[in-house]
């Protein structure tokens, strides 16, 4: 056995990533790679000195539509702005994924997929973090509703809107970028349309958002024919955005 994939849910994630990469095992962490940032240092410590491949579950990188968007993005100049909503459907109070212990929260749980697809998007990081609830002393929407803006090195902004309180009838994801008069979106990962930029409108007849490809590509990378493209690193600073925007929905900003 080369390689673990861990999928379990994320409180067990740090000591099952251990153990494998104790065992001289590469790794693949569903995301969150762990619910803290301390942790995720930990993690990663481990598989550098071990010598072993590290990877996280950032699957809409991998996304058909999501590498077309991006190839689009060449040809517009200058920083951009980015808004990626997350229209992610209300969970029953007793859910898992709400749970501190088991699941930390959606934010931590299910948001970091798109602080990652931002971060990648635009291929920066960010340099500041701000965030607010809809309202956080309603329990509705703790672990649920969350807007994050995030300005980064090269003047880019990426709003993420992550919100539990929408409709289902509503199509879950969508994403739209805007620079050097410009502008792509993706909707839900099924239409991608270019406006004022080079690039092939897409009707997609089936819903891709990369997971069969990331699984390919962590193969082909333990089998050495490849460079991991995401890394531990990559799930840290995701963990790192969730914790600071949770931090700030009820501070002041804070210089990342």
């Amino acid at each position: 056995m080369d390689a673990v994939i861990i999928a379990t849910r994320h409180h067990l994630h740090k000591e099952m990533a251990l153990a494998a990469i104790a065992a001289g095992k590469h790794v693949f962490v569903e995301k969150p790679l762990a619910l803290t940032v301390p942790d995720c240092d930990e993690i990663c410590d481990a598989a550098e000195r071990q010598g072993v491949l590290l990877t996280v579950g950032f699957n809409r990188r991998f996304a058909p539509l999501a590498l077309a968007a991006k190839e689009s993005t060449k040809a517009m100049h200058g920083p951009k702005t980015l808004l990626y909503r997350c229209n992610a459907g209300m969970l029953p109070a007793d859910h898992w994924a709400l749970d501190p212990i088991e699941g930390g929260g959606r934010i931590r749980g299910e948001a970091v997929h798109f602080f990652d697809f931002a971060r990648w998007m635009l291929e920066d990081n960010p340099v500041s973090i701000r965030a607010e609830r809809v309202n956080a002393d309603h329990p509705a929407y703790e672990n649920d509703s969350l807007t994050t803006l995030l300005r980064f090195s090269g003047g880019s902004l990426a709003v993420i809107v992550y919100t539990g309180a929408g409709s289902g009838l509503l199509a879950k994801e969508r994403l739209e970028l805007f620079g050097g008069g410009a502008s792509v979106a993706l909707d839900d990962f099924k239409t991608l349309k270019h406006y004022g930029v080079p690039g092939k409108d897409i009707s997609a007849r089936r819903v891709d958002k990369g997971l069969g490809a990331l699984l390919r590509h962590f193969i082909t990378a333990v089998q050495g024919r490849e460079t991991l493209s995401v890394t531990g690193q990559d799930g840290r600073w995701a963990t790192y955005i969730a914790e600071e925007a949770l931090r700030q929905a009820g501070g002041a900003p804070k210089e990342a």
